[in-house]
């Protein structure tokens, strides 16, 4: 069996036996990987903190052919993160992080964009406050998506290419972008999108999420804050739930049915 090295955020973990647990990780170089790590639970053991969930750890393992399920060598803790776990209001969001990542990617495949967007979050995350804690959250919903290929395109419409100016537009959620008045049809389904929302999606489609939670065009106030978060949230599940890529996760915040 070769022997991999990388770096890893630790997405979650089950008890296996009485002394060890498979851990389920989102890694720089080889996407999702489950990992048996023997004698994690005894006292002594030597992973200690490196397997704790929202742990960035270099994690070294026996990758094996024959099944998903791969034997955990060694682990070195990088970052702990271990302040998001004592901040009750904070706690949930990167929890939900972990599970969407967890449900999104289904198997071994690179994707160092993505790695950094979960890495970025956590980090952000950790020193965020509570009111700036559910906008960065579904900034890496937009993000992670978009990386996966279900970024929604709000520049102009997607039939004839025009772009308007106006208070609200219709969104296409099957299509994934905007639809002019004129090409806009009765028997089809549309979002609505005000023109706030809007120039944010095209700030963002320009940007990442580092350079995204601190656009100078974010509200500040607790107040414009929420109104975004509400606009934005339910937008992107509306958005992901056409696209089949949200589904009734994540328990810690209830996000997978509509308000």
């Amino acid at each position: 069996m070769p022997l991999y090295k990388t770096n890893a955020v630790v997405l979650g973990s089950r008890r296996f036996g009485d002394t060890s647990k498979i851990i389920s990780a989102y890694t720089a170089e080889f996407g999702k990987v489950h990992l048996l790590a023997k004698g994690a639970l005894t006292p002594k053991s030597k992973f200690l903190s490196a397997l704790e969930t929202f742990s960035e750890s270099e994690l070294v393992f026996y990758h094996k052919t024959t099944t998903e399920l791969h034997l955990l060598s060694q682990a070195a803790l990088l970052k702990s993160h271990l302040r998001l776990a004592d901040k009750v209001e904070i706690f949930p969001f990167a929890a939900a992080a972990c599970e969407i990542t967890d449900e999104w990617i289904k198997g071994e495949e690179q994707n160092p964009a993505y790695y950094q967007l979960l890495v970025s979050f956590l980090n952000r995350l950790e020193m965020a406050t509570p009111v700036q804690a559910p906008l960065f959250f579904w900034l890496f919903v937009y993000y992670g998506a978009s990386i996966l290929g279900f970024r929604p395109n709000l520049e102009a419409c997607f039939r004839c290419g025009k772009k308007e100016d106006k208070k609200s537009y219709l969104f296409h959620p099957e299509k994934g972008g905007l639809v002019c008045a004129e090409d806009a049809r009765e028997s089809e389904r549309y979002l609505k999108v005000s023109a706030d929302l809007k120039n944010l999606a095209q700030s963002l489609a320009h940007s990442d999420f580092e350079a995204a939670s601190h656009l100078e065009s974010l509200p500040s106030d607790a107040s414009g804050q929420a109104k975004l978060v509400k606009e934005l949230s339910e937008f992107l599940k509306d958005f992901l739930l056409v696209q089949g890529v949200w589904k009734e996760l994540p328990g810690s915040l209830g996000l997978g049915q509509k308000n």
